[in-house]
């Protein structure tokens, strides 16, 4: 299993055995990711994890994190195509191609019947939510 550690320097890794031990380097975001999920020092963690830290470009060997490319870390069961059009908003989002992004946006067909915005119904306690 994956393991984070620590190195005399204060630099976090995380050491994994795939057929031979290997040392990673980790970035920041990566040791906040998994200090959020109750890694901290010393602690292991799934490979299925590690994979998610591969795949964001937060784990590498090297003197630097290489440009990954974009994709969708999530739920499974997405259907391909919709991963593959989430990944193309996205590059389009980084590119700052507004137009193309927004060619992936849901636009409803009629707004006729929409729900109001929310409306706070006053009360002596707190505002609540009234309706949508």
């Amino acid at each position: 299993m994956p393991t984070l550690a620590r190195r005399q320097d204060g630099c976090y890794i995380v050491r994994h055995f795939h057929g031979q031990f290997v040392t990673w380097q980790i970035t920041a975001d990566g040791v906040m990711y998994l200090q959020r999920r109750g890694v901290n020092e010393g602690g292991s963690f799934s490979t299925e994890r590690f994979m998610q830290l591969w795949m964001n470009g937060w784990v590498y060997t090297g003197d630097h994190p290489g440009l990954q490319p974009i994709r969708p870390v999530g739920d499974l069961d997405v259907p391909s195509e919709l991963r593959q059009a989430i990944q193309r908003f996205h590059v389009a989002l980084r590119n700052s191609d507004e137009a193309a992004a927004k060619a992936y946006m849901w636009k409803p067909e009629d707004t006729s019947d929409a729900p109001e915005p929310v409306e706070a119904q006053r009360s002596a306690e707190q505002p609540r939510i009234h309706s949508w």
